[in-house]
């Protein structure tokens, strides 16, 4: 003899995890991104961002390469990064895009991507 109870809770279940913002220094954002208090499965899975707490700033790990978060524009769907790499930044061997591709696709609703590269002379 089989019975099929269906599991339906009397109450909506708490998503706080996911209605809580990443927070850190200047940088305070949601969906899609997650980090520190925001599960990863409130988020892109490449777009965990980690807080030092010491210098309470805001950095995110895209393909082996740590960047600084300087600004996130949710408005404008925009982030601003800052990569920091010890050496010549202008050298060889940092010479192709160390972003994932799977972030960087060409979508029809995409108004513009703009990847800048400055170099300073020491």
């Amino acid at each position: 003899m089989f019975y099929h109870l269906p599991c339906v809770p009397s109450q909506k279940q708490p998503t706080v995890y996911c209605e809580t913002p990443f927070q850190c220094g200047n940088i305070t954002v949601g969906f899609p991104f997650s980090g520190e208090q925001r599960s990863p499965s409130c988020g892109h899975p490449l777009l965990n961002l980690s807080c030092n707490k010491s210098s309470n700033t805001t950095s995110i790990n895209l393909s082996g390469y740590n960047y600084s978060v300087l600004h996130i524009d949710m408005k404008k769907e925009s982030i601003t990064l800052r990569l920091s790499i010890s050496g010549s930044f202008c050298s060889a061997l940092f010479s192709s895009s160390p972003l994932p591709q799977n972030l960087l696709q060409n979508l029809p609703s995409y108004k513009s991507l703009t990847l800048l590269a400055i170099s300073h002379a020491r």
